[in-house]
């Protein structure tokens, strides 16, 4: 019985030894550490057992290097499980980590951690609590590196703001310099409040979860640039009120054909948009159906602009179709406004290339704006809807209105108004010509320029359409 017990004795001890083994490598001023390599001589922070939990706590500064028993390694990555200590304030990484690993700062209490440019990859579920995340480079941040997996959230797996130099982040400029936005990059980070692009941008591609779950984004706008729009690039943002598609003559491939991501839109969830200007045709990698760019809920559907206000359509396009829920016919180059009714229009905008227009029994609240002097066939199952004859005003290129008001479908429009229906383009007028007024596209007289598009009104009569970014 003695020798039984003993026996036991000795092999749980076996199993302390090892697991203590298995933790760490070595132990510098209180802090453990792992090799990962003997010829390079480096190694990790790693996950401390419990006599050194303590001692990851306050105000922590990683060193860059450590010595053990006659050698200098270099702190090249921060471990699995390495900080869990809920007195950790703050950390300092420095310019000698490369790798930060999975749950590697899982603490409730965590208020800021600095991240190096030196750093390029890094796990998911990293941090458990919000924090505020500062880096000193932001191009540096687009060459981050992120295990593909179904966990959009990474570094802000609770929220958090993203800083740099100290200054927080709300308004995204994209340097022109990046060609790709990795996915996850700023998945969770809820300092954001628009994403635009530094003039001359050559962005090729936005990620999966590039910003998913920024949820007080705004604004976004996509360059004509970018080819890829990936699956949940900017989904479950229920702020995001306004999407721009710059013009342009590329076709904009969304959806993804990986595992994870796989027919779910680039906004899945994002049910609050209020303004979209489609300036490109679009086409999923998994099938050619055009409405499922705006996506609602995780996998593509038929609801695209849920709750759309002013649905501004690019000159790329010939054909659109106005749907009230019905299976309209397909076409090539068609847009669809598709499976829900279009109750929630207060303005509609057609580029100068239109040519065919179906719609059923449509409403549009406040105003309709043509860009073309010849009007397109006007289709459908009846046309728009009687309130919207009676009470939106139809405008209509200088010099135009005689034809609109003998066309099919468009002289039911008790109030037909010529303007200046010139390309949307940056103001330019003569000094004699004064602006008298600014109009949103939903028609409100406003006091200052809204971002996106406005109608400015001249002292000379005219109007001009503008896109303001």
């Amino acid at each position: 019985m003695k020798k039984t017990n003993f026996r036991l004795f000795m092999v749980i001890i076996g199993i302390l030894l090892s697991i203590n083994t298995m933790a760490y490598d070595f132990v510098v001023d209180g802090i453990c550490y792992n090799i990962v390599s003997i010829q390079d001589l480096t190694c990790e922070i790693a996950e401390p057992s419990a006599e050194y939990k303590n001692n990851y706590s306050g105000n922590f500064r990683i060193p860059s290097s450590v010595k053990y028993n006659g050698k200098t390694l270099t702190v090249v990555s921060i471990g699995e499980g390495a900080f869990t200590n809920d007195d950790l304030i703050s950390v300092y990484i420095p310019n000698t980590v490369v790798s930060i690993g999975y749950n590697a700062f899982w603490c409730n209490n965590l208020q800021e951690i600095t991240i190096p440019k030196s750093v390029k990859r890094i796990s998911y579920q990293v941090i458990r609590c919000p924090v505020k995340v500062n880096i000193t480079s932001l191009e540096s941040w687009f060459e981050i590196e992120y295990p593909l997996t179904s966990a959009p959230s990474f570094l802000f797996q609770k929220g958090g703001d993203l800083c740099l130099n100290g200054k927080i982040i709300t308004d995204l400029v994209i340097p022109n310099t990046i060609k790709e936005i990795k996915g996850r990059a700023f998945s969770g980070c809820t300092s954001l409040t628009s994403v635009s692009f530094e003039k001359g941008t050559s962005i090729e591609e936005i990620g999966e979860d590039a910003f998913s779950s920024c949820k007080n984004i705004k604004r976004v706008e996509i360059p004509k640039s970018v080819i890829y729009l990936k699956g949940s690039a900017f989904a479950g943002i229920p702020a995001l009120e306004e999407v721009i598609l710059e013009d342009g003559e590329t076709n904009l491939l969304y959806d993804s054909d990986d595992y994870y991501h796989k027919n779910i839109s680039p906004f899945a969830g994002d049910e609050n948009i209020k303004t979209i200007h489609l300036g490109r045709k679009a086409s999923s990698v998994q099938s050619d159906d055009y409405h499922r760019l705006f996506g609602k809920g995780t996998y593509l559907g038929s609801y695209v602009y849920l709750n759309v206000e002013n649905l501004s359509i690019g000159d790329v396009f010939d054909n659109v179709i106005i749907a009230d829920g019905k299976n309209p016919p397909r076409g090539e180059n068609q847009i669809r406004y598709y499976g829900i009714e279009a109750k929630n229009l207060k303005s509609l905008t057609l580029g100068k290339n239109i040519e065919n227009v179906t719609v059923y029994n449509t409403d549009v609240e406040n105003a309709i704006y043509l860009t073309t002097k010849t009007p397109p066939t006007l289709d459908g199952y009846g046309y728009f809807s009687n309130a919207t004859y009676i009470n939106s005003t139809l405008y209509v290129p200088q010099g135009s209105s005689y034809l609109y008001k003998s066309t099919e479908g468009w002289k039911n429009f008790w109030n037909i108004v010529e303007y200046n229906a010139t390309a949307i383009d940056e103001i330019k007028t003569e000094n004699t010509i004064t602006e008298v007024g600014i109009i949103s596209l939903d028609g409100r007289s406003v006091e200052k320029y809204q971002k996106g598009i406005n109608i400015i009104k001249y002292s000379d009569g005219t109007s001009k359409k503008v896109f303001v970014k």
